[in-house]
């Protein structure tokens, strides 16, 4: 009865939930259920430190291809400097095109259209 208070007292949710599903409730000793939190909450220091280091390698493999490859970058940047807000919210919403390199480093794949295809090689140049 006090190891499940001391269980399900934690403030932490994702703690307290992680630390129910590990069997900390059911522990013999305050102690047990202790080392059990414990380890729940290294677990959980250890993720989020792997996602903050996968999140610095992603972006500094975003910038390397963005150095390799800087007039692909201009040419989206200046395609897209063409159009304001304002147009947007006119119904004039852009069907952006995939550039060869830059497109892997940033999230999701656009599939160019046929009209975007002779604008890209144009740019290109």
């Amino acid at each position: 009865m006090i190891v499940d208070g001391f269980v399900l007292g934690i403030f932490d949710e994702e703690l307290s939930a992680r630390a129910v599903d590990r069997g900390a409730a059911p522990s013999k000793s305050l102690y047990q259920a202790f080392e059990v939190i414990q380890g729940c909450q290294i677990t959980m220091s250890d993720q989020a430190r792997q996602n903050e280091m996968w999140q610095q390698m992603h972006k500094a493999k975003a910038f390397d291809l963005m150095q390799e490859n800087p007039a692909e970058v201009n040419a989206v940047v200046n395609y897209f400097s063409q159009f304001n807000i304002d147009s947007v919210r006119a119904g004039n919403i852009l069907r952006p095109y995939a550039v060869a390199g830059v497109s892997s480093a940033l999230p999701g794949r656009i599939i160019p259209t046929e009209a975007h295809l002779t604008q890209e090689s144009s740019l290109a140049y």
